[in-house]
């Protein structure tokens, strides 16, 4: 168990030296964007900021979990993350939006850009990341909290060496309108990615439990417990947005009701093991207590 303990924490620190050194390479290609007069250097350091401001929002919710919950706030600070990721993904499409009119506006009027000057800092980026990546996989290896190499990492690394290629075209043939194409490609695709994580926050409202469980496997777990006869009236919600939790109203059968406690200890340790669902506040009733016309989900 130590060495697990271990093993994740050092993931972890890997895992945001990481999220560091990718926030401080966005910076770098930003200034190397304004000093060579490149759109497509500053709209690819994006994708990292993007990726800065969310490893920060995983920080503040990780202090704030620590935080004991209060009369006041019985269910902790969980989610204080969804209303960072929210403001955070509302940023970026406004920047990429800016980004994409001043790529438009120069590819129809191409301005002087140092290619030398793109290429080198794309290179360096572009090495860098790689390295980090291959780095962080080995070290990290078996490690459920070490991101493996995603697509969204592809992609990062595909728009950077796109930018290399247009930094190259630029210095072989000074095709200028290369550079601001480039732009307004990594920008559109970044404006899309942030709309979409937005999309997806707007949901917490809700509670929406989606796609985080099955809840028609999970109430089929439930009914093949032993003396389970039915569930009604399911409550799945997210406590924050990596936890689920479960209300359920449980029907047993009259002949166990002595040994009810057990059915609900069954029932918990399989949520746990088979789901990961901790919290669940489970209502047990017998046959004759059933209301009628009840609800599988819901009041």
């Amino acid at each position: 168990m130590p060495d697990d303990v271990t093993q994740k924490n050092d993931g972890r620190r890997l895992a945001d030296t990481a999220a560091w050194i990718r926030a401080l390479l966005s910076v770098v290609q930003i200034v190397g964007g304004f000093v060579s007069g490149s759109t497509a250097l500053v709209a690819n350091a994006l994708n990292g900021l993007a990726e800065m401001t969310s490893h920060l929002i995983v920080l503040a919710g990780r202090r704030l979990a620590r935080h004991p919950p209060t009369k006041e706030i019985s269910f902790s600070y969980g989610r204080i993350e969804t209303v960072a990721a929210l403001v955070s993904c509302s940023v970026i499409p406004v920047i990429g939006l800016y980004l994409v009119y001043v790529s438009l506006v120069r590819m129809a009027e191409p301005a002087p850009i140092n290619g030398r000057i793109v290429v080198v800092v794309a290179v360096i980026v572009l090495l860098t990341n790689a390295i980090v990546d291959w780095l962080t996989r080995m070290a990290g290896k078996g490690s459920a909290t070490t991101h493996s190499f995603s697509s969204s990492e592809l992609s990062s690394a595909l728009s950077t060496a796109a930018v290399v290629s247009g930094g190259a075209l630029l210095m072989l043939y000074d095709i200028r309108w290369v550079d601001p194409f480039v732009a307004a490609i990594i920008a559109s695709r970044a404006v899309w990615t942030s709309v979409s994580e937005v999309a997806r926050t707007l949901r917490s409202p809700t509670l929406e439990a989606r796609p985080k469980v099955d809840a028609e496997e999970i109430i089929r777990q439930i009914k093949s417990v032993d003396e389970v006869e039915s569930v009604h009236h399911a409550h799945f919600w997210l406590l924050d947005p990596q936890s689920v939790a479960l209300d359920a109203h449980i029907v047993v059968s009259t002949t166990c009701w002595q040994n009810a406690e057990a059915v609900r200890d069954r029932i918990e340790a399989m949520l746990i093991r088979k789901f990961g669902i901790v919290h669940s506040t489970l209502e047990l009733e017998t046959p004759n207590r059933e209301l009628d016309e009840c609800h599988a989900y819901g009041m």
